[in-house]
């Protein structure tokens, strides 16, 4: 739990600075919750730096801590300061001016879960983190430009937000987990697959503001502050834009470390040993510098090796990395970040 933590530093600050915003606002001080605001933002940025090369996952999975994740703080964290800003020198004196202070700063604690969610789960709380801040945003001159801004913003986001959570629903169903790294096993049911994907394009192309899911925005833009528009108008595209690169990723299979983020034994994947190798009779047409050695059955995908039954051995070919077992029921994704066993013949 500690360890998991502490690569979540910047995602607490920015929680506790949220709350400390809303205490000030209750004291009728919007001058104290933006310096909250903007001290909890800066804090989350120096946060950022020395976790910004880490590569790995905490709580089960759920959440992946690496350089997208990082840089997607990076351009968010600093991005919602200048928003405050903005909204200081449009909304000072206003009523309520603290709670949107509150309101911009929890809308990008709910960009930074889809930066960086590695699950189903966090991604719909992502979306609806981002989207419930943004709809009070949007209503917050309470004319009737922005209540009928409002009004189309949430309706359309419900509907969105729906079709994307029934779309996810064929994933879970067909990978059997959550976690975005198990739709590997979606590759012998393409269908299922499509229609999820489908439904995550929706859900996200709707947070971007993507034609055809753009018809809001021009509402909403129009009936809210200059300050709150020009903030949707970044943030929660970045954020969604994060979030789709991590999705299709995973989605299309992209290399993913088997061993763990700081091994030290990593001769041989520097080495990269380009030439073939034989292990027990069987040889491995890749020459990416490791190779695998499968227990019977044989290998139906070109893209990741399905083994049967389920175990695979992966080695570095010069034997100075121990054997890693993967006993996934289902598939088995030989890949290294920067090499992977393609097929075994």
């Amino acid at each position: 739990m500690a360890r998991d933590l502490s690569f979540l530093i910047p995602e607490m600050t920015l929680a506790v600075a949220v709350v400390f915003m809303l205490l000030a606002e209750m004291a009728r001080l919007p001058r104290l919750a933006l310096g909250f605001g903007l001290v909890g933002l800066a804090l989350a940025v120096l946060a950022t730096f020395p976790v910004l090369d880490a590569a790995t996952t905490v709580f089960g999975g759920t959440y992946r801590i690496d350089l997208l994740s990082g840089w997607a703080k990076l351009i968010l964290l600093p991005g919602t300061a200048l928003a405050l800003l903005l909204a200081r020198a449009e909304l000072a004196g206003k009523d309520r001016e603290g709670s949107v202070y509150s309101l911009l700063c929890l809308v990008t604690l709910g960009a930074l879960m889809l930066a960086g969610g590695d699950d189903m789960m966090l991604l719909v709380l992502g979306v609806v983190l981002t989207g419930l801040g943004s709809f009070a945003l949007v209503a917050y001159p309470r004319d009737d430009a922005a209540t009928e801004a409002g009004m189309k913003y949430l309706v359309f986001g419900a509907v969105t937000g729906s079709v994307m959570i029934y779309g996810l629903t064929f994933w879970f169903g067909g990978a059997g987990t959550t976690l975005f790294s198990g739709l590997a096993v979606l590759g012998e049911r393409p269908l299922i697959a499509i229609a999820g994907l489908l439904a995550v394009i929706v859900g996200l192309g709707y947070k971007a503001s993507l034609v055809p899911f753009h018809f809001w925005a021009p509402d909403a833009y129009d009936g809210a502050p200059v300050s709150v528009a020009a903030y949707l108008s970044v943030i929660t595209k970045v954020a969604a834009f994060f979030a789709f690169v991590r999705v299709l990723g995973e989605f299309l299979g992209r290399p993913v470390r088997l061993f763990p983020a700081g091994y030290r034994g990593t001769r041989g994947q520097s080495a990269g040993c380009a030439q073939r190798h034989h292990v027990r009779g069987r040889l491995c047409g890749d020459e990416s510098g490791c190779f695998c050695h499968r227990h019977g059955g044989r290998a139906k995908s070109r893209r990741h090796a399905r083994l049967w039954p389920p175990r695979a051995v992966l080695r570095c070919c010069d034997g100075n990395l121990p054997a890693v077992t993967d006993r996934n029921p289902t598939t088995v994704r030989l890949c290294r970040q920067g090499l992977s066993v393609r097929r075994c013949h």
